[in-house]
């Protein structure tokens, strides 16, 4: 095949997927509401930490879901630098991606996954549907992800 026409090919099988909505090009109005699609941009840190559809991955700074907190309920690719936590506790305005003590999924539709590395790689935590089996970790229950957090997915 030449270059010529693994480009058309290319191009086709594109269109095919686009046509097929199984292609988004970019974050799309449904990243706002369904956490399930990925968003090249993290959206802005919540403090509402209740529980709620599409709602939140809460984030705390203290151990025992206490001190500072907030979250958010998008792809986030990357914590570091802009993350922090607002001014609703003890460790206010530190980086959210070297402070987490304790996370709670406040979602009770979708499931996050947060991870050591960022770009979704590297050792990561799974959190179930909120009221459901571990929807929520402290402390040592973090592993290796307590006070290293880098990025965080979800599914739905």
């Amino acid at each position: 095949m030449t270059v010529r026409h693994k480009i058309t090919a290319t191009a086709v099988g594109i269109a095919g997927l686009t046509a097929a909505g199984l292609l988004v090009a970019g974050p799309s109005a449904n990243a706002a509401t369904n956490p399930a699609v990925g968003t090249a941009a993290s959206p802005a840190i919540s403090t509402a930490c209740s529980p709620t559809p599409f709602g939140i991955q809460c984030n705390y700074w203290g151990q025992s879901y206490n001190g500072a907190h907030g979250g958010e309920g998008g792809w986030v690719p990357d914590f570091k630098p802009n993350e922090k936590y607002p001014n609703n506790g003890t460790g206010a305005g530190q980086g959210i991606w070297n402070n987490n003590g304790s996370n709670v999924n406040e979602d009770t539709k979708c499931s996050p996954t947060i991870y050591f590395d960022p770009n979704y790689s590297g050792p990561s935590v799974t959190f179930n549907l909120n009221g459901t089996g571990v929807y929520r970790r402290a402390g040592t229950q973090l592993g290796s992800l307590l006070n290293n957090i880098r990025s965080q997915s979800w599914s739905c």
